[in-house]
């Protein structure tokens, strides 16, 4: 279901909640600012975007949607991800680019599916050697954030099968 460009506020997730099977649910460019707690219902949804919205908050229900596998917020306010969104060990592709993210909790190495993952124009300082666990990551993004972001041993803790690495625009010591 597409529903991008028109406007949509958070409570359209009430509306849609009784859609059970629904299984892709695009709503770039509307007015949401956050993911409430009605999306646990969608709990056959393999692909969400939010992208281009003012989310600031995901609900921890989220993490009860476990067969999501594609799930892009680009461009939006969010600062923290719940530790319940690393209950989604489905994912494969994780778009979070264009935030406010600060940290990557370590939990993200719970997440071994993930093929692309992207992080990139947030205010990460550092990202966690758990990291380096998500042994499927074919591309990783973490361009144009402020801090030092590669920890001691990380290339070494895995991740054979990057094939695209971007990190330009990063301080490194």
């Amino acid at each position: 279901m597409d529903l991008s460009h028109n406007r949509l506020e958070d409570e359209i997730f009430v509306k849609i909640s009784s859609m059970t099977n629904l299984r892709i649910l695009r709503m770039q460019h509307n007015c949401l600012s956050s993911i409430p707690e009605d999306v646990e219902n969608l709990r056959s949804l393999m692909m969400l975007d939010c992208s281009f919205n003012q989310i600031a908050e995901i609900s921890p229900q989220i993490g009860k949607i476990l067969g999501l596998s594609s799930l892009m917020l680009r461009h939006n306010l969010i600062e923290h991800l719940p530790n319940e969104f690393f209950r989604l060990t489905n994912l494969q592709q994780l778009a979070l680019s264009h935030n406010k993210i600060r940290s990557i909790p370590t939990l993200i190495g719970q997440l071994t599916g993930l093929r692309e993952v992207s992080f990139e124009n947030n205010q990460l300082m550092s990202i966690p050697l758990e990291l380096g666990n998500l042994t499927s990551i074919e591309q990783l993004r973490l361009e144009d954030n402020p801090g030092n972001l590669l920890p001691e041993g990380f290339t070494a803790k895995g991740m054979d099968a990057v094939m695209e690495f971007f990190a330009w625009n990063c301080q490194y010591t």
